[in-house]
């Protein structure tokens, strides 16, 4: 006879899981839900949200690496000015 998880116990496991993993469990479990409920049939939307998902993670962990380390936001605004600037000078010639 298996040994009944409970649910604090799963998620107590997924905790371990990188984001990455537990975004990838997460995909995987609504998958098997709608396959069950018998939403199968609309297969192609969802691999589509997944890969969305996937990206949008991938991009907030890009945002986060970016976050760390110094900023100094009064030089890059200067120096977003100046590009800004010079883009437009130059669609003026």
């Amino acid at each position: 006879m298996s040994k009944i998880i409970t649910l604090e116990q799963v998620e107590k496991l997924a905790e371990n899981l990188s984001p990455a993993q537990r975004l990838e469990l997460a995909a995987h479990i609504c998958k098997q839900l709608s396959i069950a409920q018998g939403f199968d049939q609309v297969k192609e939307p969802e691999d589509q949200k997944i890969q969305l998902a996937k990206e949008l993670f991938s991009e907030v962990e890009d945002i986060e690496d970016d976050s760390q380390g110094d900023f100094d936001s009064v030089t890059d605004v200067n120096r977003l000015r100046k590009e800004r600037i010079k883009h437009i000078c130059q669609n003026d010639v």
